[in-house]
């Protein structure tokens, strides 16, 4: 679940319909925020209108207790248009760079948890909705999809 005062349009999240898939995760595609709006009406309660990636239909409204957060992948990284040129050889295993803009993650070939830094200093980011926030923030421009 996300709340609603850590998202911004266009943050990329888990949305849609909720139902087990083989008694596992709930089965939630990736959508875009168009809206996010509160109601007062008999109790207090967030809702985030949502569409589908790179289209502009297909409209849904979801609690915003049924959104969810987009895990950050080197997949994604690629998506997003991160360089992914570098890399060394540390003996043990092999590292590999992403840069975008101010921001640098590194992954070990052996573990595939991303550490991203700032001018040498750890972040702790571990969703996309987090990396846009955190990309807008820093440099005034959205962290848009290349592919």
């Amino acid at each position: 679940m996300i709340e609603a005062n850590e998202l911004r349009i266009g943050n990329l999240v888990l949305a849609g319909k909720m139902r087990e898939v083989g008694g596992g995760p709930y089965n939630q595609t990736v959508r875009q925020v168009c809206l996010i709006s509160m109601d007062y009406d008999d109790e207090y309660m967030e809702y985030v209108e949502t569409v589908e990636v790179a289209k502009s239909t297909n409209v849904t409204d979801d609690l915003c207790r049924n959104i969810n957060p987009v895990p950050i992948t080197e997949a994604w990284l690629d998506d997003f248009g991160f360089d992914d040129s570098e890399s060394f050889d540390n003996r043990e295993y092999e590292v590999y760079i992403y840069r975008k803009g101010p921001l640098t993650a590194t992954c070990a070939s052996f573990d595939s948890t991303l550490k991203w830094t700032m001018h040498g200093k750890e972040i702790d980011l571990q969703y996309i909705h987090q990396l846009q926030n955190l990309y807008f923030a820093l440099t005034g421009d959205e962290l848009q999809l290349q592919k």
